[in-house]
């Protein structure tokens, strides 16, 4: 562009940073610029114009301020431009004084960024989870595939613990994938957060199907399985299902408890 042509262009300084622009009249130019922010500019006659309604004017701009400093530097930088577009569209309304159909395009803005977010925050919390179960159910299957060297070192019971939490491991991934859509997650708390949380998720299932199958070889649940290898089997069964519900392993505590009481009673009665 040429020295006059700028001389001319009332917006000649916001070409140099426009990404994509928005719409550009004689009297403003809205744009989202080369660092993905929305961005304007309006002339002196435009300003000094009165509002149709300046109250929903700057309620309007109050939504675009809150919605544009809404953490989204997680998503893409396609994501963030059609975000910010919308966000420019809804203020291209207000200043036509079409409020209403600015107020449509900011609750569909705010939707639209809401749901990428889930999207992002459901990866992050799946592949955490899964990279736990993964790395577990391959130690499950390495100690499956040497028992034979492993049963005389660790000994059957502590054999079959450990398939049982590699069970565990996917189990609670099983669960995961199955509530994943019931989850509350929350994309602004960020990726750390969502991670360790999927992390926990899988940790907690292997020391619930650690506990499950050790009460199925001491015979305090399921005792149906009485011999050496239906026993072997409810410990693996036992440890998938306390990995995929943290109910089966509050039971087996709340058992527990039920039992201590009433071994209290017992004792109390026959001291009186």
């Amino acid at each position: 562009m040429t020295d006059s042509a700028k001389t001319n262009d009332p917006w000649a300084d916001c070409r140099d940073t426009l990404r994509h622009l928005v719409l550009e009249s004689k009297e403003y130019i809205v744009f989202v610029d080369t660092s993905i922010d929305l961005d304007w500019k309006t002339s002196t006659s435009f300003d000094n114009r009165e509002r149709k309604d300046s109250t929903q004017h700057h309620a309007i701009l109050n939504r675009i301020a809150l919605l544009e400093s809404t953490p989204s530097d997680f998503l893409s930088d396609s994501i963030r431009l059609n975000f910010k577009r919308l966000l420019g569209e809804a203020l291209v309304r207000s200043f036509d004084d079409d409020y209403d159909n600015a107020f449509q395009i900011l609750d569909k803005a705010g939707s639209y960024l809401a749901a990428r977010g889930l999207e992002k925050a459901r990866i992050w919390y799946l592949k955490s989870a899964a990279q736990v179960a993964i790395g577990a159910a391959i130690v499950g299957l390495a100690v499956w595939l040497l028992r034979n060297w492993a049963s005389p070192l660790l000994g059957e019971v502590a054999l079959y613990s450990l398939l049982a939490i590699a069970g565990g491991a996917l189990g609670a991934l099983f669960s995961v994938i199955m509530r994943l859509g019931k989850a509350a997650l929350d994309p602004a708390a960020g990726e750390e957060l969502h991670a360790s949380e999927g992390r926990f998720r899988v940790v907690g299932g292997m020391i619930s199907a650690c506990l499950a199958s050790l009460c199925v070889y001491g015979g305090l649940i399921l005792p149906v399985l009485g011999n050496d290898h239906r026993t072997h089997v409810g410990m693996l069964l036992a440890g998938f299902l306390a990995g995929g519900s943290e109910r089966f392993a509050v039971s087996i505590i709340g058992r527990f408890e039920g039992a201590n009481k009433e071994s209290k009673k017992q004792s109390r009665s026959k001291s009186e």
